[in-house]
C-alpha cells in the first residue's frame, strides 16, 4: 500500500528488500537514516577452562572482525560500523579513548599465542562454538564471523536454533562458548546495565565487576548530564579492558517519507538523507 501510493507515512521502517528501491527514487521519497541504539554483539562463556576466560582471547576476537565486511555480506551494507563500547546514540557519554580497535589479525594471533595456544598442523589454535538463533540476518552474520575468525586460527562451529532453544541453552544453562544476540540499549545510557551488571538480565557472559556495578548506580543517581557522561566514560574504559562483550554492528533505522511531505520530525537533526 505504501509503494503504490495509498499510504504517505507508515510510521515504521520498511523491509531491507524494499529499501534500495526507495533510496533510488529521490523524486518521490526521502529516506532518513538514524543510528539506532540496537546493536549486534558477541557474549562469551568466561567460566574456568573456556578459552574465552582469558581476556586476551576475547581481545583477539575484537581485533579480528572486519565489521564493514559483515555489513556488506550479511546486511546488504545497511548498518553502521561500531566504534564505541556503548551505543553512540548517547553522544554526551562517549569516551574518546575507549574505542573499538581497528582490525589487526596479526596482533590478534599474537594475543592468542600469549594466552598459551599454538597452531596445529591445520593452522588452528582451538575449536569453539558460536550459538545464535534464526532472526533477520543472524545466520549470515554468524557465517561471516565464522570465516573471519578462521583467519586468526579459531575454528568456529555454528549452532543456529530457534530462539526458545537458544534461551534455554545459553541463558539458562550457560552451555556455550560464544553467543550472538542483539537488542536496543536504550532509552537511556544506563540500559547497558542489563548487559554488564552482575545481576543484569541480559548479562549472557555472567560478567561481574563490583566497580562497574557501583558506577552504574552512580549513573542513575546523578541528574547532571555532564557528570553522568563522566561516569559512563569510566564504564567504557573498563569495558574495553575487560571485554564482557564484543560489538559486531550498529543498526541503522531507515525511515522513508514521501517527498511531498515537508517538515517531518525525522527530517531534522541527527539524521542522514539518502
Amino acid at each position: 500500500s505504501y509503494l503504490n501510493g495509498e499510504v504517505d507515512d507508515m510510521q515504521s521502517g520498511v523491509p531491507t528488500s524494499n529499501l534500495q528501491e526507495l533510496i533510488d527514487d529521490p523524486e518521490n521519497y526521502n529516506v532518513y537514516q538514524h543510528v539506532s541504539s540496537s546493536r549486534t554483539y558477541l557474549s562469551f562463556n568466561i567460566g574456568e577452562g573456556n578459552p574465552f576466560a582469558d581476556v586476551r582471547v576475547r581481545q583477539a576476537v575484537d581485533m579480528a572482525l572486519n565489521r564493514q565486511e559483515i555489513l556488506d555480506k550479511a546486511a546488504k551494507g545497511i548498518g553502521s560500523v561500531p566504534e564505541t563500547y556503548m551505543s553512540p546514540v548517547y553522544d554526551w557519554a562517549m569516551s574518546e579513548t575507549a574505542r573499538i580497535p581497528e582490525m589487526d589479525r596479526e596482533a590478534a594471533m599474537k594475543l592468542i599465542e600469549e594466552a598459551g595456544y599454538t597452531k596445529d598442523e591445520n593452522g588452528i589454535y582451538f575449536t569453539c562454538s558460536l550459538d545464535t538463533f534464526e532472526s533477520g540476518n543472524f545466520k549470515d552474520t554468524a557465517t561471516v564471523i565464522q570465516a573471519q575468525l578462521k583467519e586468526i586460527g579459531i575454528d568456529v562451529k555454528l549452532n543456529i536454533s530457534e530462539i526458545a532453544n537458544f534461551q534455554t541453552k545459553v541463558l539458562d544453562n550457560y552451555n556455550f562458548d560464544m553467543a550472538m544476540n542483539s537488542g536496543a540499549q536504550g532509552p537511556d545510557a544506563n540500559a547497558i546495565e542489563n548487559r554488564i551488571s552482575s545481576n543484569g538480565s541480559l548479562n549472557i557472559s555472567k560478567y561481574a565487576n563490583p566497580e562497574v556495578d557501583e558506577l552504574l548506580k552512580q549513573g542513575i543517581a546523578v541528574s547532571d548530564k555532564a557528570q553522568r557522561g563522566e561516569v559512563y566514560k569510566q564504564i567504557q574504559e573498563i569495558m574495553k579492558r575487560d571485554l564482557p562483550m564484543v560489538i559486531v554492528t550498529d543498526e541503522i533505522y531507515s525511515y522513508p517519507i514521501k517527498a511531498t511531505i515537508h517538515n517531518h520530525p525525522l527530517s531534522e537533526e541527527k539524521s542522514t538523507t539518502l
